[in-house]
């Protein structure tokens, strides 16, 4: 087993993971046909995809044309009526500080099932097989390591948000309260527009990568995340290109599947989106696509890691 990338520079392609790709798929599902094999994979394929599948609220905060009515006395005031408020309600808060606790320990408890899962789909793509209990057991310390960093980076882009919307609305203030001339707020517009377009990518981006490719070789080499990172970064380095148009490739994809699964459900009489409305019966219905997406990750990374597929 190697412990390094090779440095070898591949001749890259897409096609020819396409086309192994569907040879997994169709190996996998059906040549032979079997419908436990269906049942059992997609069932990993819906652990795999937990949280990743109707209207909004909003709310209006008006603020005075004039602040310089806001004294000590008014704030102190104000913070009183508040704490009253609570006093007077502590059993609706002590219920809502509950409910929001449960909420949390139930969204922690489904990413943990999520991350584990994700090693269960992978390993029964990658060895053609339709197991849950043995690769649940042996990749228990691989979905530790990547529920732990998915909570990091997930806090992680929570500051970077936060610090980002923080520097936009200082900016903007700070442009309204100097009245700038057209082109300033043109300026800024574009460069506001730039900087929250450029990290949305970023992040995008390191979702799937993360997904799509560090959790492949934390499968293979029984990697942490970390560790599943830096290996992926020494490939990344020397063919950052394939894999930049490897992720634009499959948002293409996912707009052409979206739009068949549309009118699949308009040419079944709605009767499709109530299939794909209804949690594992929509993973097992979507497992082709499933598969064929996993497997062309996989077949994809292997071209420049030969011993991602050595064993298998």
């Amino acid at each position: 087993m190697a412990d390094e990338p090779v440095l070898a520079r591949p001749a890259v392609s897409f096609s020819i993971p396409l086309s192994r790709a569907w040879e997994r798929t169709s190996g996998l599902l059906f040549q032979p046909f079997s419908i436990r094999t269906w049942l059992v994979v997609g069932f990993t394929a819906w652990l795999a995809e937990l949280g990743a599948r109707g209207g909004s609220s909003g709310f209006e905060y008006t603020l005075g044309d004039d602040l310089r009515g806001l004294d000590r006395r008014s704030v102190d005031a104000s913070a009183s009526d508040i704490w009253n408020g609570l006093l007077e309600h502590s059993l609706l808060v002590t219920l809502g500080a509950l409910g929001c606790l449960f909420v949390l320990v139930l969204v922690l408890a489904l990413l943990w099932i999520n991350s584990r899962a994700k090693f269960l789909f992978l390993d029964n793509v990658r060895y053609q097989r339709a197991a849950v209990v043995v690769p649940w057991r042996q990749f228990k310390r691989q979905g530790d390591s990547l529920f732990f960093f998915r909570i990091v980076f997930f806090l992680a882009c929570l500051l970077l948000v936060g610090g980002l919307i923080a520097l936009i609305a200082s900016t903007v203030g700070l442009a309204m309260l100097t009245e700038l001339d057209t082109f300033g707020s043109v300026a800024i517009a574009v460069v506001v527009v730039s900087t929250v377009g450029g990290l949305v990518l970023v992040l995008l981006y390191a979702a799937f990568f993360l997904d799509a490719f560090v959790v492949p070789l934390m499968h293979r080499y029984e990697l942490g995340a970390l560790d599943g990172w830096r290996r992926f970064l020494r490939i990344y380095d020397r063919h950052s290109w394939p894999f930049l148009l490897c992720g634009f490739l499959i948002v293409f994809v996912a707009i052409g599947l979206w739009i068949l699964m549309v009118a699949f459900g308009f040419m079944t009489c709605c009767l499709g989106f109530i299939l794909l409305a209804i949690p594992y019966v929509s993973s097992v219905v979507l497992l082709p696509v499933s598969v064929f997406y996993r497997s062309f990750t996989l077949e994809f990374l292997a071209q420049f890691d030969p011993e991602l597929l050595g064993d298998a």
